[in-house]
C-alpha cells in the first residue's frame, strides 16, 4: 500500500498495480471484512477523495490510457463542480485541484515509479466501464444523456487495433 494515500484510494491503487505488473487480481465472494465506518462528508475527507482519486488516475493509467481518459477528466470536472456546490463541498473540490498545480513534482516522481513497475500495460483497458455511475450522491437528472455521451466517446477513443507498447 502507498502510505501517501492514508486513506481512500488505496486499494484502488493496489489493485491496478497489481493488474499492471501482471499479477492476478482475484475477487473471493465469501470473504468477510468488519469496517467501523461512519459515512460522512467532511472537508478532510472530500479532500482526501478527490486528491486521491486523481492521484490514481495521473500516476497508475499507462500514458496510451491516461491520454484517452484526459479529455473525459476534463468534461467532467466542471460537473463535479456542480454537484460538490450543490453537496457542500466545493471548497474541497477547489482545493484539490490547487493541491494538484501546487505539486507536480510529486505526481511526476510516483508516475515514474508506478510506471517503473508496469509489465501489462493494456491490462486496464478492458476493465474500465464507459459509463459513470454514483452510489454516494445523488444522480443529477442529466446521467443517462451524459452516459451515452461518454460511451460515445469511448467507443470512438478505443484503439482499433492492440498495438504492442
Amino acid at each position: 500500500m502507498d502510505e501517501s494515500y492514508f486513506m481512500y484510494h488505496e486499494d484502488t491503487d493496489l489493485s491496478l498495480r497489481c493488474h499492471l505488473a501482471g499479477l492476478d487480481v482475484v475477487l473471493v465472494p465469501t470473504a468477510l471484512a468488519t469496517h467501523d465506518h461512519d459515512f460522512s462528508r467532511n472537508a478532510r475527507k472530500m479532500f482526501l477523495l478527490e486528491r486521491n482519486r486523481f492521484l490514481t488516475v495521473l500516476a497508475d493509467f499507462p500514458t496510451h490510457l491516461l491520454l484517452r481518459t484526459l479529455p473525459v477528466l476534463v468534461l467532467l470536472e466542471p460537473m463535479y463542480l456542480l454537484v460538490a456546490a450543490r453537496d457542500g463541498w466545493a471548497v474541497e473540490k477547489v482545493r484539490t485541484w490547487m493541491w494538484l498545480l501546487r505539486h507536480p513534482r510529486i505526481i511526476r516522481d510516483r508516475r515514474r515509479r508506478v510506471q517503473a513497475q508496469v509489465r501489462s500495460p493494456l491490462a486496464l483497458d478492458d476493465l474500465l466501464t464507459p459509463t459513470v455511475s454514483q452510489t454516494q450522491l445523488e444522480v443529477p437528472p442529466a446521467m443517462a444523456l451524459l452516459n451515452r455521451v461518454l460511451a460515445l466517446y469511448w467507443t470512438l477513443a478505443r484503439p482499433r487495433a492492440r498495438i504492442a507498447p
